[in-house]
This record gives C-alpha cells, sequence and structure tokens, in this order.
C-alpha cells in the first residue's frame, strides 16, 4: 500500500539523514549508547555545537523516525497476521515509545541535566533496541506471509 511505501521512504531517509548528520559534524550518535559509560564518555566529547545540532537532529528527525518505522513495522504486521491478536504489535509500540522517551531524556542530557539520566537513558535504549528486535523479526515474518500470498486478479 502507499502508506507502507510512504512509511519505508522516511524511515529511509531518516536514518540517512541523522547518519549524514553524525558523519558531517563529526560526533557518534547518543541513540546509539546503551552502556553508561558510552553515553558519559559522548556527552563529554562534544562541543557546544554538536550538542545544539544533536538537539535539533533529535527534536526533528528523531521524532520522525520513530514514527514512521513503527508505521511500516505495525502495517507489515497487522497485514501480515491480520486475524491474530493486538498482543503481536505490542513490541513495536514499545519500541515507539521508548524512542521518544530516550529522545526526551537525550534533549535534557544535552541541555546539561544531571547524572541521574544517564542510567534512565541507558535502560530506554536497550528496551528501544530488544524491542525492535522482537518487532522487526515479527514483521519479516509478516512480510513472508504476505509475499506468499497468492495474488488477487492473477
Amino acid at each position: 500500500s502507499v502508506w507502507l511505501w510512504m512509511c519505508f521512504v522516511l524511515t529511509v531517509l531518516c536514518f540517512l539523514l541523522i547518519g549524514g548528520t553524525s558523519v558531517y559534524w563529526n560526533m557518534p550518535h547518543l541513540d546509539a549508547q546503551i552502556l553508561p559509560s558510552d553515553i558519559r564518555d559522548a556527552l563529554e566529547g562534544y562541543s557546544p555545537g554538536q550538542k545544539e545540532v544533536h538537539i535539533w537532529t533529535t527534536l526533528t528527525l528523531d521524532i520522525l523516525l520513530p514514527l514512521a518505522y513503527t508505521g511500516l513495522l505495525l502495517g507489515l504486521t497487522r497485514r501480515g497476521f491480520p486475524n491474530s491478536d493486538s498482543w503481536i504489535t505490542y513490541p513495536a509500540l514499545i519500541t515507539l515509545i521508548s524512542d521518544l522517551a530516550e529522545g526526551v531524556v537525550q534533549v535534557a542530557l544535552l541541555s546539561g541535566a544531571g547524572e541521574g539520566l544517564v542510567l534512565i537513558k541507558s535502560i530506554l535504549t536497550a528496551l528501544k533496541f530488544s524491542s525492535f528486535a522482537i518487532a522487526l523479526v515479527i514483521s519479516v515474518i509478516a512480510l513472508v506471509r504476505i509475499l506468499r500470498r497468492p495474488q488477487s486478479g492473477s
């Protein structure tokens, strides 16, 4: 459907723009840091300009990205498992919530919030990656199911 393609294109675009921003500004993206020590190291290594760019990236692209990839994951899951209970969508929804919450915490950390948020950021990032992995597996299985269905009109 057009919706799934739009979500796919937006997901790819956001990944490319976030990656390009990280490369251009020579900064590791905080979203990929899970360990508290790595989070602290990244925060200490940012210049004021890098922090500002990271905040703006988080407030724009890193809001669009989770919305786009969640739309894609949910769309594939619902199409591949049309008669399933809603629990099958929970991993994608957990990923969305944890990713957006992680963004709020990141902006606070990049703005100079206290050390106490480092552990929260670490937990949210671990939850985001683990739930994303589960949601991705479900959506890949769903995609295989979609592709194996007989096409109507042929």
